[in-house]
């Protein structure tokens, strides 16, 4: 970015990212939902997007002053004993599912690499706490685990909630 300020107004928009402003320059770094409804054009980025996105990389895309300036993938490092932990689960007879509201091509690839039973991508705040909801409706006892204020309803709406030990203020009161 062009500055160095602080930012002030930070304002955070569940599911699709957060906004700013720097030395009164509105700053976006969000996915493309967040950057069309501020009616940011990033068209320029689509074909990068889609080739880091085929890869399995989450995608943050930077605006500042209604101009695209760039496009960020990043790739979710797993921990080393998460492939372990999902075979324990399922020696014991527990499905596992990923909700998550990266990119389908990413959570796909999380959860391949780990062993997970079921994933729903691209899916927001209030849609995970549903989907909890959905899945405890159909007699089934769910332990959700999250570490964002992105799973904070889905963490309050479980059985028990899980907040990993990196996680946000609001994700360790909502869980259990």
């Amino acid at each position: 970015l062009p500055s160095a300020g602080a930012v002030t107004e930070l304002v955070d928009h569940p599911g699709r990212g957060v906004q700013g402003v720097v030395e009164g320059v509105t700053v976006l770094l969000g996915n493309v939902a967040l950057l069309q409804e501020s009616g940011v054009n990033a068209t320029g980025v689509a074909a990068e997007a889609e080739r880091l996105a085929a890869t399995g990389r989450s995608l943050v895309h930077v605006a500042h002053g209604g101009r695209l300036l760039g496009l960020v993938g990043i790739t979710d490092a797993l921990r080393p004993t998460a492939k372990e932990a999902i075979a324990e689960l399922h020696q014991m007879g527990v499905r596992t599912m990923l909700l998550s509201g990266d990119l389908a091509a990413t959570a796909r690839r999380v959860a391949a690499e780990v062993g997970i039973d079921e994933v729903q991508a691209e899916v927001r705040p209030a849609q995970k706490a549903a989907e909890v909801r959905r899945v405890q409706q159909a007699g089934r006892f769910v332990a959700m685990v999250g570490d964002g204020i992105n799973d904070a309803p889905a963490l309050a709406q479980a059985d028990i909630g899980i907040a990993i030990g990196a996680g946000t203020d609001v994700a360790i009161q909502a869980a259990q």
